[in-house]
């Protein structure tokens, strides 16, 4: 995502100028989002255990942080399992737990995505396939 991103920025003027207004927002949205969201999870993940952040905010508010990350795990996994049941694909409602083990991994995979986009930008880290020999058959 992060090198699409950069691809079709590189030019923002063509960008808006082919794609117009609100889709062009709604590009740099979408890629921005998908892309940020779990760089900045982390900081997220420790918001309540940060004395800065329980310093910086009005007496009272750590209770709706503790409370407001666990309503958001709801929030997510309920999404989901209403997306599959719209989109009639309720086999999929067992995966749904999963999602809390998901975004935690994509955390760690956007990192190291980015690491390898600062470090080696031409580098593709691929997954292999067909090497169990059953390609073929």
């Amino acid at each position: 995502f992060a090198q699409t991103w950069a691809v079709h920025s590189r030019h923002p003027a063509r960008l808006w100028r082919r794609l117009g207004t609100r889709r062009a927002l709604a590009v740099q949205v979408m890629f921005l989002g998908t892309i940020l969201q779990p760089l900045l999870a982390p900081m997220i993940w420790v918001m309540p255990f940060s004395a800065t952040m329980r310093a910086a905010l009005p007496f009272g508010s750590g209770i709706w942080i503790w409370a407001l990350l666990p309503a958001v795990e709801v929030l997510t996994l309920l999404t989901a399992a209403v997306g599959a049941e719209r989109a009639e694909k309720r086999w999929l409602w067992p995966w749904v737990p999963t999602l809390i083990l998901y975004f935690p991994l994509a955390t760690l995979a956007a990192w190291k995505a980015l690491a390898e986009l600062v470090v080696a930008p031409f580098f593709w880290d691929k997954t292999n396939h067909g090497e169990d020999g059953s390609e073929g058959r």
